[in-house]
């Protein structure tokens, strides 16, 4: 799965006013194509939570209401047991 599969969700959420970004994941930032070559992907597996909010760390305070997201997630995460 890579970041162009959110296409659509950001649309349909751009025009509802919302400012929406998809950033890739970790290794998922190649051409499908490619991507299918190296299936199974051993890093794919040994991601772990802080990986990815790491590498996602930019992304999140380039945003206006970046507080508000970090503690909704914290809480969601929290309520999940995660």
């Amino acid at each position: 799965m890579t970041q162009l599969c959110w296409e659509q969700w950001i649309k349909h959420f751009q025009v509802k006013g919302y400012n929406c970004i998809a950033p890739a994941w970790p290794g998922r930032d190649k051409p499908v194509d490619i991507l299918r070559k190296s299936h199974p992907d051993s890093q794919l597996g040994k991601l772990t939570l802080s990986n990815i909010v790491a590498g996602r760390t930019h992304f999140i305070l380039g945003q206006t209401d970046w507080e508000e997201v970090a503690d909704y997630t914290a809480s969601w995460l929290n309520d999940n047991g995660i």
